[in-house]
């Protein structure tokens, strides 16, 4: 007799302790849903503006659809919506092959607004490679977007015929040349010169730069071109290249020219 009501006590304290330990379960999963809730539907977190400054050619809303998968691919971001606070962290955010170089990111927490400082990246030119697909150049000799097709001399577009193989974000030469081919362009910018073509032979590691009086150019990206451009820029001044088949300035500190 004993021994049944001892059995009876047990199951009864075992009924108690699994209807304690089911309550507290449903008290921490409501208690985790009113978190949640809380955290990703509610109101109290929803970024109610976002504004975008520093950007010249860069759209505010192009310049958001850059940054929301570089924001919100992180493991905690990516829990939340792009709308919410918590999903923007502040700080600096690097961005490679996008018309973007980087953003600055802060919170206005009374405002409820995400404010937002770009960087555009600087646009030296244009490159091409076979097939007419072109692509926007920067100042760091960095293809990061599909450029369009344009006519005329008022960009900077250089043809690379011998290779089809860019990938938006990386150096479009060997980074031992860059500096040098971006030294070029830079200077052909300043140059009272109506240029029609730009040509990049990759064996030859030179530029052949055809302008519109009928004349080239030929450059050499083995070796610094700053003091050769110097002398051409002094030589410029008298020349007319009307009547000059090309400038030689493939030989490190010497200039030639053909009439």
């Amino acid at each position: 007799m004993q021994a049944y009501f001892d059995q009876d006590s047990l199951l009864k304290k075992r009924r108690k302790i699994r209807i304690r330990v089911y309550l507290s379960a449903a008290g921490l999963f409501f208690v985790f849903t009113v978190f949640v809730y809380v955290l990703v539907f509610s109101p109290i977190f929803k970024v109610d503006s976002f504004a975008v400054t520093g950007n010249r050619r860069v759209s505010a809303e192009t310049a958001l659809a850059i940054l929301k998968p570089q924001v919100l691919r992180g493991p905690i971001s990516s829990f939340f919506s792009w709308n919410n606070f918590l999903a923007w962290q502040r700080g600096d955010v690097a961005l490679t092959g996008t018309a973007l170089a980087g953003a600055t990111i802060e919170k206005d927490w009374l405002k409820r607004s995400i404010n937002i400082t770009v960087q555009e990246r600087e646009r030296l030119g244009i490159w091409c490679v076979e097939g007419e697909n072109c692509y926007w150049l920067d100042s760091d000799g960095v293809v990061f977007e599909e450029a369009p097709a344009t006519e005329g001399s008022l960009i900077l577009k250089v043809y690379d015929l011998q290779t089809a193989d860019l990938r938006l974000g990386f150096p479009v030469i060997e980074e031992r040349f860059i500096n040098n081919l971006t030294g070029i362009l830079k200077n052909l910018g300043k140059l009272d010169v109506a240029i029609r073509k730009i040509g990049l032979d990759r064996k030859l590691q030179e530029l052949r730069v055809e302008t519109y009086e009928g004349s080239d150019i030929l450059f050499s990206i083995r070796f610094d071109p700053a003091p050769n451009i110097e002398s051409f820029q002094k030589l410029f001044e008298t020349l007319d290249l009307r009547k000059i088949d090309y400038v030689d300035l493939r030989i490190d500190n010497r200039i030639y020219y053909k009439n």
